[in-house]
């Protein structure tokens, strides 16, 4: 249900029925609309609890027709209330503005900070040695004093055991009766900075990798490259990062490449030899290895690209030297065989295939797998 399903129509004219001040809470007076389809009168209190990723609102209702109207928090309200503070995931501590005592904490503090809710109870951040950092602990006392309230304040906690924890801190500053606390949420951001980290490792990874690594989505759109791809290529990346793949590989028209992609998802991945181009025309050698990713719904290429020139030389000089190798058997005025371990004939030079053998092109079919 919305607000609005609760309140009188005269109460609430389709947006939030209230403001939030510097301190987190919002108070108004409305009409609350019972299942029955009675209408009382309420009073309303709002706190303001950032989660983080969400902003949530807590409200404490008080019906006026309470002839003390001392606006004590109902007993339904207070066991809900202390269920959504306990079953919190993120730790939350509430300490008394005066004089910094802790006041409460809810279950998901004791793992993070190692002490038990009796033992913090009454004492001060300070007493427990909770900051490790005491120059973050004045900036984010002078924050809260400033702006009544701190969203995300990102620092390092010690736990009772003295190991340090990278924290998100978000507090305010609420009044309850004649007395002034502070509601501190706590994110442990150890995963979170750990996932960074691992991100930040994997992506430095690729930029480094002496392989040309490339980003492309199905439109053959240019997504992502390396480091190693500016080199080779000469392309800055803003420059890659508006071209398509048939800009850099000449043998592929569009309609080609895009179907060439369509048979990389079908496959899931394959390799192809390739000629890449230069801005300044020139072209060289390729071998891609081709993979097709889903995350998130989105579909993307990934592509290992090597230089492949200097295999091709290797390649062709290894074609000259049996050649030439060829040749000098060839010349010879014996007959010539090549026979493996099992006695048989892999080929010979021209004498011997004169001497009755039949010749097809530089092989000797004839003889070949024949035994002596």
């Amino acid at each position: 249900m919305n607000i609005e399903d609760v309140l009188s129509p005269e109460g609430s004219d389709g947006s939030l029925p209230f403001e939030i001040n510097d301190d987190g809470i919002g108070e108004f007076s409305s009409r609350l609309k019972r299942a029955d389809g009675v209408d009382i009168p309420v009073d309303i209190r709002v706190v303001s609890i950032d989660e983080g990723e969400k902003l949530i609102y807590m409200a404490i209702i008080w019906e006026k027709s309470d002839p003390m109207n001392s606006k004590e928090e109902p007993e339904e309200n207070s066991d809900l209330n202390r269920a959504a503070f306990m079953t919190s995931h993120d730790p939350i501590m509430v300490s008394n503005l005066k004089d910094g005592k802790i006041i409460d904490v809810n279950d998901a503090f004791i793992p993070i900070s190692g002490w038990t809710r009796e033992e913090v109870i009454g004492r001060t951040t300070m007493d427990i040695d909770l900051w490790c950092r005491i120059d973050d602990r004045k900036a984010y006392v002078k924050e809260l004093e400033r702006r009544g309230k701190v969203r995300d304040f990102q620092t390092y906690l010690k736990d009772r055991n003295g190991d340090e924890h990278p924290v998100s801190l978000s507090a305010s500053i609420v009044t309850v009766g004649n007395e002034r606390y502070i509601v501190t949420i706590c994110r442990d951001l150890r995963d979170t900075w750990e996932l960074s980290r691992l991100k930040n490792l994997a992506f430095q990874t690729l930029e480094k990798d002496d392989s040309m690594i490339l980003w492309i989505d199905m439109e053959g759109k240019v997504y992502y490259v390396n480091e190693t791809v500016t080199g080779y290529l000469g392309y800055t990346k803003k420059e890659l990062s508006r071209m398509y793949l048939w800009d850099i590989y000449p043998t592929y028209s569009k309609s080609k490449l895009i179907n060439f992609l369509k048979e990389v998802k079908e496959k899931g991945s394959t390799s192809v030899e390739t000629v890449m181009k230069r801005p300044d025309g020139r072209t060289f050698p390729a071998e891609v290895y081709l993979n097709h990713l889903e995350l998130d719904g989105e579909e993307i290429i990934f592509a290992f690209v090597r230089d492949i020139s200097e295999r091709r030389r290797m390649e062709n000089l290894l074609a000259k030297s049996r050649m030439f190798e060829r040749g000098l058997i060839d010349s010879t005025l014996d007959s010539l065989l090549l026979i493996n371990r099992e006695g048989v004939i892999l080929t010979c030079n021209a004498v011997a295939a004169g001497q009755g053998w039949r010749r097809k092109g530089r092989s000797y079919t004839s003889i070949s797998s024949c035994t002596i």
